[in-house]
């Protein structure tokens, strides 16, 4: 009596040629090994060992197979048949629940550790532009939620000033940190804050004028006449004298747009978050000379002052350097070769 075999376990005796498309064997090569047709491919793709599909399905799905596992030609579902446990299925579930509480707690103590950071960096920036007494008088009060919250976003109003988009947003951080204390008393620091992100679009609006003006090319560049019929020289002529005309705009434009990319996102955070820190000392130095003591006597205006003029000094420097860049490359001239 003949010995009945599974349908889905093929031997060599099945086909003369065929082929895994996972490990390439052949019936030559391991006739003992399993094949199985598990899709509608045709042709050499028809064909695949039983334990080379498995491992592959293994490694799509990880130890529980969840979504449908299709072959990678034609997309037909293969059928998989496993045994089931209801023991595995709970503890499967578990499992997936656990990973998402891991997740859970991850962030949340993430996020717990940055308002930590963030709290604690502007209680420090507080307490340095303020000055010790109107420090004291802010931090040792009662802590609201208003508090919390102004606090741990002070870093990012400071980061954020440095744009232009969210700085009428600004205003409010301060009057939330300090609730309604005293904020219509002149002059205060809870009232200076507040005024500070509207000084910031003025002064932004008056630096780009400035900026335009000195840094705006001295004539327009003229752009190539395009003739009706094309030139002897094609298109390369064209672009050649359309540069030629450009008087070296071309140049000045290239440079300034690397200097502009030179300023990443990591080096304007960090000078966004340590600029309170030199302004504090510069109010402490123009607190060392009488005049400045009289009329401004309160520490925290000094420290607004001495930013705001580290401020000036740093963007007049900028563009000083960007003039001065521009001059010397619309000076450049290639010499002519004379010989040796």
């Amino acid at each position: 009596m003949a010995e009945a075999t599974h349908p889905a376990r093929r031997t060599s005796s099945d086909a003369s040629e065929r082929l895994c498309w996972i490990c390439l064997g052949s019936d030559i090569e391991q006739p003992q090994r399993a094949w199985s047709q598990p899709c509608k491919c045709k042709s050499s793709l028809r064909w695949v060992h039983e334990t080379c599909l498995l491992a592959w399905v293994q490694e799509k799905s990880g130890p529980r197979v969840g979504k449908p596992i299709v072959c990678a030609a034609c997309a037909h579902p293969y059928t998989i048949e496993q045994a089931d446990s209801r023991v595995l299925t709970v503890l499967s579930s578990v499992d997936v629940a656990y990973r998402i509480y891991l997740h859970v707690v991850g962030l949340a103590g993430l996020g717990i550790a940055v308002t930590i950071v963030s709290t604690t960096y502007g209680a420090f920036v507080v307490h340095l532009v303020c000055g010790p007494v109107e420090g004291r008088r802010i931090l040792l009060g009662h802590w609201s939620w208003r508090m919390w919250f102004g606090l741990s976003m002070i870093p990012l109003s400071l980061i954020l000033s440095r744009s232009s988009t969210p700085v009428s947003l600004l205003p409010l951080l301060p009057v939330l940190a300090t609730g309604n204390r005293d904020v219509l008393r002149l002059p205060s620091p809870e009232l200076t804050l507040s005024l500070l992100p509207c000084l910031h679009i003025l002064y932004g609006a008056v630096y780009d004028s400035v900026k335009s003006m000195i840094l705006t090319n001295d004539q327009k560049p003229r752009l190539p006449v395009i003739p009706a019929e094309p030139p002897e020289g094609g298109e390369e002529d064209m672009v050649i004298n359309g540069v030629a005309d450009n008087d070296g705009n071309n140049l000045v434009d290239g440079v300034f747009g690397e200097m502009g990319e030179g300023r990443s996102m990591p080096r304007q955070c960090v000078g966004a978050l340590l600029f309170p820190v030199v302004a504090s000392y510069c109010g402490s130095f123009l607190g060392r000379f009488t005049i400045i003591r009289k009329y401004v006597p309160n520490f925290f205006h000094r420290t607004i002052l001495g930013g705001g003029l580290l401020l000036v000094i740093k963007d007049a420097s900028d563009l000083w350097y960007k003039y001065l860049t521009k001059k010397q490359i619309k000076s450049r001239k290639v010499v002519d070769y004379h010989g040796e």
